[in-house]
């Protein structure tokens, strides 16, 4: 059996394509978590008394936390794929 047909069986199996589909699902939900996120909320800007609207510290310590989740969901696909090529 040639490698190629070895990895068209395995991604062909429903855990292996159950595997990348929850691996991009994930990253998905992760990056429409970060844009939601990255959007301030009611509270987050402060309008000061000359005019300018600057952000509160919530916004800041939310933002990072959401970024972190992307990069390591971002991860997610690669090392599914690398698994499924692992079982072949």
């Amino acid at each position: 059996m040639s490698l190629s047909t070895t990895r068209r069986a395995v991604l062909g199996s429903p855990s292996a394509a159950a595997l990348i589909g929850q691996a991009l699902a994930a990253l998905q939900g992760a990056e429409r978590a970060l844009r939601q996120g990255q959007v301030p909320r009611p509270g987050d800007p402060r309008h000061p008394v000359n005019g300018y609207s600057r952000l509160t510290q919530p916004y800041f310590g939310r933002t990072p936390g959401l970024e972190a989740a992307v990069m390591s969901a971002r991860d997610a696909p690669a090392a599914a794929c690398t698994a499924c090529d692992s079982l072949a």
